[in-house]
């Protein structure tokens, strides 16, 4: 027959020593949790990205401020540009197989050159027009 001492020191020596077997208590049980293990439960996942799609995401944000600034300085041709450069980005990104956010980057950075350009072309065909029309009223008012 166990004695009260002998049920103690058995518990007692569960709990100082992890490699015996212990009762399913839920001091046990606490007291077990995540030894041995490098848990790190508000850690962020990392994501392992090559240095070229590094690269990707670093020009597909220098594309979308050159498209923006295109407003400012060299129009059509800049924004133009801006659009074919990131056609041959998306290109290096599916041969890459890049992550899908480096892609989305690309793909967000071709959209807004693309918009630009869509603007700027917009800009210069009203302007024609504008021209256009008013070529046309100083004819039709000299006669």
């Amino acid at each position: 027959m166990k004695s009260v001492t002998d049920d103690v020191e058995q518990r007692v020596g569960d709990t100082i020593n992890p490699n015996t077997q212990q009762e399913s208590t839920p001091q046990a049980v606490d007291a077990s949790f995540g030894q041995g293990t490098d848990q790190h439960f508000n850690a962020q996942p990392t994501y392992a990205t090559t240095p070229a799609a590094e690269k990707l995401r670093s020009d597909a944000s220098t594309v979308r401020l050159l498209s923006f600034l295109s407003f400012l300085f060299g129009g059509l041709l800049l924004s133009g540009g801006m659009w074919f450069w990131t056609s041959k980005m998306m290109q290096e990104a599916s041969e890459l197989d890049a992550p899908l956010d480096v892609v989305e980057q690309v793909r967000s950075a071709q959209s807004s050159a693309r918009t630009c350009s869509f603007i700027h072309i917009a800009i210069v065909v009203g302007v024609f027009l504008l021209v256009f029309f008013f070529i046309i009223l100083g004819l039709l008012a000299s006669q």
